[in-house]
């Protein structure tokens, strides 16, 4: 997988529920990484362990920069204050 980080100020006005301890990436978001990253779709990643979410950057034009929730859900960054 290509490694380069992303950074974006968005990641810190993300609000999703979870509690202090650090969270562990799941299966279901190794295995859309792995498809995003097959399809030549993935730019970078940055994974927040205290949210358990992966911020990641694709090369697509309809969802450029992107959250990777626990269960594996893709949504916009901006879907982030509405969960």
């Amino acid at each position: 997988m290509r490694s380069k980080c992303i950074h974006s100020c968005r990641i810190l006005k993300v609000h999703l529920h979870a509690d202090s301890h650090h969270m562990e990436p799941t299966e279901a978001q190794y295995l859309v990484l792995n498809a995003l990253e097959t399809l030549e779709l993935l730019e970078g990643m940055l994974y927040d362990e205290e949210r358990g979410f992966y911020l990641i950057s694709t090369l697509s034009s309809i969802l450029p920069i992107a959250l990777v929730l626990q269960d594996g859900e893709i949504i916009p960054t901006s879907w982030a204050t509405d969960i």
